[in-house]
């Protein structure tokens, strides 16, 4: 092992994970997992009735101690004995902070905000919410629950702030592609905060798709309404009329400024999964030889041109004249195909977008668009298999015509209208 590596790592952000020299160890139950939350971030001596106190609602002092007592057994089993940070003799327990340790949530917090790649790895921590799988927000009567609930916070206002600072980074450094990567994805972590979606609005306004950023707004407003029966903010809904104010009369929304030697068109990406940059080579070439046979007799019934990349993702290009106006519905309806092709699960992921394209000099199309891609599926929601980028969701008919995609039941299907089901649907 490594000098630098750290033998035991503590994930405390999303799910709770440890790891001892790389090997993953079975988590203790809720008490047990409670105490090693609480001493690896309270680092040093600690007496046995201060901790009852602190993490046990029991109803009388004698049962606090017998959790108390439960939790320390659990713990020093799951830890190896070698080497383990965590003492417990008599009244007295202690854990040993040391260099060859790893816990995430003290790194997160200490991100230098001016340090792009500090931050860029901060993000990459970042895999939920603190304890994610503690009920924290219910108060079971114990000290542990309001203190729990008060890291949670920290750690998302972190997280605001991390975001906050790439985009103003990016944008700072004229990269507008990197700062719109960044916004977007801020809105997908938080799909129900003010902050980011008024960044991504500002952003898609300086680069003239006032009409992109204006179904931003009305997307969230939407999903804010209905999960938490709350309105976006004055600063917001100010800006949104704004932007009305300087919404053309242009039927068609410009969704992307002419480049010098650029062409439109609409992709629909075949991704092998999730984990697609992961995947082992004969897993990506189950992937191909499963899709593009079919993949390719449809493009040919569609009018699309289909190809396969360095990293294993099949790709049906629409382009054209009409490509605007004709390219997004025709790139759902060949994903409906596919589906009827091939309804069984298999991980496969599906991602449809519309943008301005390069070619390069042996004539392959190029450019930010291609990348847009493969960000959205490095950063897919839990569970989704097919992504409408906003700029498609944009040039769909309103309402979008009803397709027909395969259920989760063999034989069955369901009526999907891909209007009312911008960003994801699984």
């Amino acid at each position: 092992m490594a000098a630098n590596e750290a033998m035991l790592t503590i994930r405390l952000l999303g799910d709770m994970e440890l790891r001892w020299q790389a090997r993953s160890l079975p988590l203790p139950h809720r008490m047990a997992r409670r105490l090693l939350a609480y001493l690896c971030l309270h680092p040093g001596r600690i007496h046995r009735a201060e901790l009852a106190m602190q993490l046990c609602s029991a109803d009388s002092d004698t049962q606090a101690r017998n959790q108390l007592r439960q939790a320390i057994f659990q713990l020093a089993r799951t830890l190896p004995a070698k080497n383990s940070p965590f003492l417990h003799k008599g009244d007295w327990l202690e854990w040993r902070q040391g260099e060859q340790q790893a816990i995430d949530l003290p790194q997160f917090l200490a991100t230098d905000l001016q340090d792009v790649e500090s931050c860029t790895q901060a993000i990459a921590l970042y895999r939920g919410a603190f304890l994610a799988s503690e009920e924290v927000e219910v108060n079971d009567g114990s000290p542990f629950t309001i203190w729990a609930a008060k890291l949670r916070d920290l750690a998302e206002d972190r997280l605001q702030q991390i975001y906050q600072a790439l985009v103003d980074h990016h944008l700072a450094a004229s990269n507008s592609e990197a700062a719109l990567d960044w916004a977007t994805r801020w809105t997908q972590e938080c799909p129900l905060l003010d902050l980011p979606h008024l960044r991504l609005m500002q952003i898609l306004a300086a680069a003239d798709q006032t009409q992109q950023a204006l179904y931003v707004f009305e997307q969230f407003r939407n999903a804010k309404v209905t999960m938490r029966g709350e309105k976006p903010n004055t600063t917001l809904n100010s800006f949104y009329r704004e932007l009305q104010a300087l919404r053309t009369t242009s039927i068609a929304p410009k969704i992307d400024a002419d480049i010098p030697g650029s062409v439109a068109i609409t992709v629909l990406a075949i991704f092998p999964g999730p984990g697609w940059e992961r995947a082992s080579d004969e897993e990506i070439q189950a992937h191909i030889q499963k899709y593009h046979a079919v993949a390719h007799q449809i493009a040919g019934q569609v009018s699309a041109r289909d190809r396969i990349t360095g990293d294993g993702v099949l790709e049906l290009i629409f382009d054209g004249e009409n490509v605007a106006a004709e390219g997004p519905l025709a790139a759902v309806r060949a994903m409906a195909a596919l589906h009827e092709a091939w309804p069984e699960e298999d991980g496969a992921v599906f991602l449809i977008d519309y943008g301005r394209i390069l070619h390069n000099n042996t004539g392959e199309p190029v450019g930010h668009l291609f990348r847009s891609l493969r960000q959205s599926a490095r950063n897919l929601p839990a569970g989704a298999r097919m992504i409408l980028g906003q700029a498609a969701y944009v040039l769909l008919p309103n309402p979008c015509p009803p397709l027909c995609l395969p259920d989760t039941g063999p034989g069955q299907h369901r009526l999907v209208s891909l209007y009312l089901h911008r960003g994801h649907f699984t």
